[in-house]
């Protein structure tokens, strides 16, 4: 699949995507990353994952953990969406 492909597949989707997990279903890519950019509410976190695919990476935001066993990935009201992002360098700090 290519850039262009998923982000249309994902977005566009007929039916709603809650959870990256659904989304990730939909993917023929290697995932890079996961967890980026975490984001945590009261009752779920919302994080990207990075695919590489043939032409370059894909960005997948959408809810990936439920606090509650009470709710369904729905009652997030949160819709995962694709876009495209490019790998940059970054800096890690470690115990000497």
């Amino acid at each position: 699949m290519k850039v262009q492909e998923v982000i249309d597949l994902i977005n566009n989707s007929e039916e709603p995507l809650y959870s990256i997990y659904d989304a990730e279903e939909l993917i023929q890519g290697k995932m890079v990353k996961e967890h980026q950019d975490l984001d945590e509410h009261r009752w779920y976190s919302i994080a990207t994952r990075v695919y590489e695919v043939e032409d370059g990476f894909v960005g997948i935001r959408g809810c990936y953990q439920s606090f509650s066993e009470m709710q369904m990935w729905s009652d997030c009201d949160v819709n995962s969406e694709a876009f495209e992002v490019k790998p940059v360098a970054d800096v890690h700090y470690v115990k000497v």
